[in-house]
């Protein structure tokens, strides 16, 4: 793509939803607000203005695909495909791993946060990618050794929790930022796949007595 393309970019991964649209090095619109559950009732008016801003000059879109909230990425995703199919232009996903607000210019950083179930999941980002360790599930035990490891990068957190019990610098993942990133990301079937990021199966609880009919 161009550098001056003209990129929309959906963030709601995280309890602070975020909306931006960019061209080039330009910043045409951004928006954030925070909600915990409701991204669906937050998002459309952010959105129609983001749409706006962008005018017919609209060229991709870009949704971070978390780890985190699975309905506010969805949400993202099925505004996305709704707008990529009215436009005809292509919507693509990235992990919102790698667009933490204060992101330093151009140097590895890392990323942790909990994954539930008594675990935490942690990655490295360098040039713009996930490295090949992929996002990782650690015990509390496992990320102590993997936090001293990692000392000598920034290490970020989009959690609250986490913050409290770790060196991570809390920040949120930002939508100019991933606009930013979707400008320089080339299309391959892989970033393409609009779906969330999930670290872990389903976890699907058994009934504790078979179910009968009154």
């Amino acid at each position: 793509m161009s550098q001056h393309s003209t990129v929309l970019a959906i963030e709601l991964s995280t309890s602070r939803g975020s909306v931006a649209v960019v061209r080039g090095c330009d910043v045409l619109f951004e928006s954030a607000f925070a909600s915990q559950r409701s991204h669906n009732s937050q998002l459309f008016e952010p959105l129609r203005s983001a749409l706006t801003a962008a005018g017919n000059d609209l060229d991709r879109i870009v949704i971070g695909l978390g780890p985190g909230s699975y309905t506010g990425v969805r949400i993202a995703i099925a505004a996305a495909q709704g707008i990529s199919m009215t436009r005809g232009i292509p919507a693509l996903g990235l992990p919102s791993l790698l667009c933490p607000d204060t992101l330093p210019a151009s140097a590895p950083f890392a990323v942790i946060g909990d994954a539930r179930r008594d675990g935490f999941f942690a990655a490295t980002i360098s040039d713009d990618r996930v490295t090949e360790e992929g996002i990782q599930i650690l015990t509390s035990e496992e990320l102590k050794k993997w936090l001293s490891q990692n000392e000598h990068l920034p290490i970020y957190t989009y959690d609250s929790k986490m913050a409290e019990i770790s060196p991570a610098i809390l920040t949120h993942p930002s939508a100019v930022a991933l606009a930013s990133l979707g400008q320089k990301v080339s299309p391959d079937p892989d970033v393409q796949t609009l779906e969330p990021i999930y670290l872990r199966d389903a976890f699907i609880t058994e009934a504790k007595r078979p179910w009968t009919r009154v």
